[in-house]
């Protein structure tokens, strides 16, 4: 029995979820085993953190708690990897792999609408947060807009994707899209986020 590499070792310590039934679909493990791609730390609320942490990270228990379970959001795995939209400002991207089961329907064998736009916030917001490198609070929302072009349909497996594509002072604007395993488009979102202002500083 040959035994596991560095990487999958690493994967497996950082990202338990790697080994869920669901992401062994021939397209998830072609993102999973580019070299390119970096699998980030999935933290749910509270752990791993201080008291300080918490009060300035955001914990999101909607998703990482509430809609987590096994007809809900089912298993996740956050990753980053090079950008190759053209308006990316940092040519960095940060990805969700979401194995979604029917207890997140609206339709019948679809994603309620509003459950896209909870994750395109979430992983936009995410993106804002790390890639201003600020630290303490995270940016808020300011405005989100969601096309919806085809449905998310329950069970399976969606990619989320966000960038970055402009940085003004404390204004962030992203871009992020919803995909099914052949490419295509599902929801597309644009979205502004502001970072909280520096104590002292006058509001830009």
């Amino acid at each position: 029995m040959t035994s596991p590499t560095p990487r999958t070792l690493d994967q497996a310590r950082i990202n338990s979820p790697t080994s869920h039934p669901d992401f062994q679909l021939p397209w998830i493990q072609a993102i999973l085993c580019n070299p390119t791609t970096k699998i980030t730390p999935l933290v749910t609320s509270g752990s791993q953190r201080t008291s300080e942490e918490n009060a300035t990270r955001n914990n999101n228990t909607m998703l990482n708690q509430t809609l987590t379970h096994p007809t809900g959001l089912r298993a996740r795995i956050t990753f980053q990897r090079p950008c190759t939209e053209p308006d990316s400002l940092t040519k960095r991207e940060f990805c969700f792999l979401l194995s979604l089961g029917t207890g997140l329907d609206g339709a019948s064998g679809r994603a309620h609408g509003g459950f896209s736009s909870l994750v395109m916030d979430d992983l936009l917001g995410n993106c804002a947060y790390t890639e201003a490198e600020r630290g303490g609070y995270p940016p808020a929302t300011a405005t989100l807009t969601v096309d919806y072009r085809a449905p998310v349909k329950t069970p399976g497996v969606v990619l989320a994707r966000a960038w970055m594509v402009s940085w003004e002072g404390r204004k962030i604007w992203l871009k992020g899209v919803v995909e099914d395993g052949t490419g295509g488009v599902c929801n597309a979102a644009r979205a502004l986020y502001i970072n909280p202002r520096e104590e002292g500083k006058a509001a830009l």
